[in-house]
């Protein structure tokens, strides 16, 4: 039997997962997967942008430089945690809120000895059906794992980015944490979970 003919198998372009992940979008308030709540005993910061002219990115960094600062106190890295967390809150803002300023966008933290670990909230709740695969592909760790998520898409789908958005993002937030898990929330937006234990230098 032919192995590279097998529906399932996402080298070939005819295969079934590559037909079903062109669609345009997922709704996840048209699923019936479970609804998710941060657990209360993070440290939780909401960013509305409408509520300053600064620049999204300016606002980004001012929520995001006093944890990054206090990681490094523990674990030295200031840097990798800082561009990680910018870009899942810039994710959230671009490809989630879909650049809507009045729409929030929570980040739940807690620090600690041993580890660090966030979520980030939004409240947009359209997924690309291709980010399942390109997830599934930095989790088995299988190809080019430098890729950004247009440079991967391409192989499945006429998706083209916006401008100069390379969809790195994503790339950055699975080479740098430990774990990353994706959860519905409870207002049918995306909750992104990272987590990064402590690597002493």
């Amino acid at each position: 039997m032919d192995l590279s003919k097998d529906i399932f198998n996402i080298i070939k372009k005819q295969s079934l997962l590559r037909w079903a992940l062109s669609n345009e979008c997922l709704i996840l308030r048209d699923t019936n997967l479970p609804r998710v709540t941060v657990p209360p005993r993070y440290s939780t910061r909401v960013l509305l942008p409408r509520r300053s002219k600064s620049p999204i990115e300016r606002k980004i960094t001012d929520m995001i430089d006093p944890l990054a600062r206090k990681f490094s106190h523990i674990n030295g890295d200031y840097l990798g945690l800082n561009a990680a967390l910018y870009e899942a809150m810039l994710n959230a803002y671009q490809h989630g809120n879909r650049e809507d300023d009045s729409k929030e966008i929570i980040l739940s933290s807690e620090i600690t000895d041993k580890k660090a670990e966030f979520f980030v909230s939004d409240n947009g709740g359209e997924l690309d059906p291709v980010l399942g695969l390109f997830v599934l592909n930095k989790r088995l760790r299988k190809g080019n794992i430098a890729k950004g998520f247009y440079e991967f898409a391409r192989d499945f789908s006429t998706r083209k980015p916006k401008g100069d958005n390379k969809g790195r993002g994503t790339h950055i937030l699975h080479s740098y944490f430990d774990s990353v898990h994706y959860y519905r929330s409870e207002n049918d937006g995306l909750i992104i979970h990272m987590k990064r234990k402590h690597h002493p230098k």
